[in-house]
């Protein structure tokens, strides 16, 4: 099934869908941003887009993407306003920063790590062991 079949649910909280057949962008969450509490996609494999997309779901505590191939995006990019509520986070190895991520410039690093550091400040649940390559 299309996440694109769940922008009708306008009161939907939470939406737990690991590692199901799952497909579509998560731009078609867009919808829920007002209500949305908690979303699970790891390891569905099926979903594509930018985790950033998400930033503005004001009531977001969880956010677990880890292992969804098709998501990108980067950590650097997340500003102080971004991600409010969050108190979970999970990314897969295709944002910058994300689990297992490999980087092809040692030059990046830094900025990623910074960029996590201040993430971790805010919200100290965000995993701490990070596994990067190059």
């Amino acid at each position: 099934w299309d996440v694109f079949m769940l922008s009708g649910l306008l009161s939907l909280r939470e939406l737990h869908c690991e590692g199901s057949g799952v497909s579509g962008n998560i731009k078609d969450l867009r919808a829920l941003k007002d209500t949305l509490e908690k979303l699970n996609m790891h390891n569905c494999r099926e979903i594509e887009g930018d985790f950033m997309t998400l930033s503005d779901f004001r009531l977001l505590k969880t956010l677990d993407l880890g292992g969804a191939s098709g998501i990108i995006g980067d950590v650097r990019e997340i500003l102080t306003d971004d991600f409010q509520a969050l108190e979970e986070l999970h990314l897969p190895n295709g944002v910058v920063g994300g689990k297992d991520h490999q980087f092809q410039l040692i030059s990046e690093v830094a900025d990623v790590m910074l960029a996590l550091h201040r993430l971790q400040q805010r919200i100290p649940t965000i995993p701490r062991d990070c596994y990067w390559e190059l």
